[in-house]
């Protein structure tokens, strides 16, 4: 509720998607080119924006997940819940699923750029603060049957590494979210950052590249429970980047990969 957009009565995720939706259509001035978004999980859902596509008569659609490390639970789960609503389309458009982009030059440095962004407006330096990455968590039986989501994170958060110029000991990956009783991927974030504190690690900055835009995960589970568990335990500095949202390097980002998957797919 703290962090609800009740201006217009909707979560930070929707609002935030749509500004990315638009700024992109606007990226796209004067191309033959339909930019529009649709949640896995919520409204508008992906049935009713193939249906508006097929309407405003584009005949080539390409899906773009707004995950950037593919799982089968994300990026996979879009791709099933958009061809089971063209199941139910007798005329169906050409589809292009875009690739995960999780090690693109443009993600990282819109990454680092963030990072860099964020030390600045809390007068921090990584020379004695140490960047936790902190990735959505997955049950760790998905990893052991194929699914390579825990590689896509090392290998960002490896380039990311190197980007900002970090030694091993400056900076490391976690995952979150965790729920039921299964084993997860680890380190576990919450576990991770209680102990920092007492190894001599006590100002910390987060960041969450799984995530495109903010949503309860980072608004509540880092920002605010997330600050709250590391003081308790002895913590000084706590602070999390913002995620990319629809800042200039996040548009300008997500243009170039999606002109990318739009060559040679938009000939006629």
């Amino acid at each position: 509720k703290k962090k609800w957009n009740r201006a217009i009565n909707e979560s930070p995720l929707l609002t935030t998607t749509r500004a990315q939706t638009e700024k992109l259509q606007a990226a796209f001035k004067g191309q033959k080119v339909v930019v529009d978004f649709a949640m896995r999980y919520g409204e508008p859902s992906i049935e009713e924006k193939i249906k508006e596509l097929k309407a405003k008569k584009c005949k080539k659609i390409l899906i773009f997940p707004l995950y950037p490390q593919y799982s089968a639970v994300t990026t996979a789960s879009v791709c099933d819940n958009a061809f089971d609503a063209l199941k139910k389309v007798r005329w169906m458009p050409a589809i292009k699923v875009a690739s995960p982009y999780y090690k693109h030059p443009k993600y990282i440095n819109a990454l680092k750029n963030s990072v860099e962004k964020h030390l600045k407006s809390v007068n921090r330096s990584l020379k004695d603060t140490k960047l936790i990455c902190s990735y959505h968590g997955i049950p760790k039986r998905y990893f052991e049957n194929g699914d390579p989501y825990p590689c896509h994170c090392t290998k960002t958060t490896m380039d990311l590494q190197k980007a900002l110029k970090l030694n091993n000991d400056q900076i490391d990956l976690v995952y979150q979210s965790r729920f039921g009783k299964e084993e997860w991927m680890q380190p576990y974030f919450d576990k991770h950052i209680e102990e920092l504190p007492s190894k001599g690690t006590k100002n910390i900055i987060v960041i969450s590249p799984a995530f495109a835009a903010d949503c309860v995960e980072t608004l509540e589970e880092l920002q605010i429970a997330g600050a709250e568990d590391f003081s308790e335990h002895g913590g000084e500095h706590y602070s999390v980047v913002p995620c990319l949202n629809d800042n200039d390097d996040s548009i300008d980002m997500l243009k170039t990969l999606i002109e990318e998957e739009l060559t040679g797919f938009t000939v006629d």
